[in-house]
């Protein structure tokens, strides 16, 4: 089921009920492959089952900069920076708050691997993965 609500679409299936509609957006975007996080997810099974190998070096800048570096600013943008006056932050869930950080946390790491053109290690990408599946894990259950 989607709600409309003004601007936003949320994405209620799947997604826990207890949840701030803040909060329920960016599990939206997370459960959503279309969006940033929710591509992310896609890219990295596929990486999973390439070893970590690029088929170029060209892809590799581009997983960086569409689907690392997206999902990052859409992290970054939900995650209070105490050094930048302004921003706010807009994640409620203090569960969810933890796991964003820690996904931000390991997707830079992910982009320090895959700039060089890669490959990126599987320890890199079975943290990333497993980011990844505790964001989804506390928006859905």
């Amino acid at each position: 089921m989607v709600l409309v609500v003004g601007a936003f679409f949320l994405f209620t299936d799947g997604v826990r009920s207890d949840l701030s509609a803040r909060d329920q957006e960016l599990c939206g975007i997370v459960l959503d492959e279309d969006e940033s996080i929710g591509y992310l997810s896609t890219q990295i099974d596929e990486l999973i089952d390439n070893n970590g190998n690029f088929s170029s070096e060209g892809d590799a800048y581009a997983f960086v900069e569409v689907p690392v570096r997206r999902s990052e600013r859409e992290l970054s943008s939900r995650i209070a920076n105490y050094d930048e006056p302004d921003s706010a932050g807009y994640i409620d869930d203090p569960e969810l708050l933890n796991d964003a950080k820690a996904l931000r946390d390991v997707l830079f790491d992910l982009q320090l691997a895959a700039d060089g053109g890669g490959p990126v290690d599987s320890s890199t990408l079975d943290a990333t993965r497993e980011a990844l599946d505790d964001v989804v894990d506390t928006c859905t259950s």
